[in-house]
């Protein structure tokens, strides 16, 4: 779990990049939120679709894994765009996980690793929900 912590490390928010990025408008980091909002929930819910295959002891078909791919793939960028680091970082972690776990389906560790990171993904988006009322 240490190394996971780690490689997810990271700043959760650094509102002043994004204001710079925005040119300072407040009203455009209004709209880049909600966006945010409206959009994560359903890239949340494929990557637990996946995650709830692991943890009944199977694995996910190709489509499902694809699903999962590139939804962290999604999150990340949206994430880093919008300076949420750590959440870039964890859905990075995911995404990565993901393609490890495509090429070597019976390591284990991948899945246990993707079920944790999944539980750290939802618990960062519950505290930028907080940031971005």
């Amino acid at each position: 779990m240490e190394d996971i912590i780690r490689e997810i490390d990271g700043k959760r928010f650094d509102k002043t990049e994004l204001l710079d990025k925005v040119d300072g408008d407040e009203e455009v980091l209004e709209i880049l939120f909600d966006s945010m909002k409206s959009q994560v929930p359903v890239y949340l819910e494929d990557i637990g679709e996946a995650v709830k295959v692991f943890k009944a002891g199977n694995f996910p078909d190709a489509s499902v894994l694809d699903k999962l791919r590139s939804a962290a793939h999604t999150i990340k960028g949206s994430a880093y765009n919008l300076c949420f680091h750590r959440m870039g970082n964890i859905a990075k972690a995911i995404e990565f996980t993901t393609r490890s776990l495509i090429t070597d389906t019976n390591n284990t560790d991948y899945r246990e690793r993707l079920i944790k990171l999944d539980l750290i993904l939802n618990d960062e988006w519950k505290q930028l929900l907080l940031i971005m009322k």
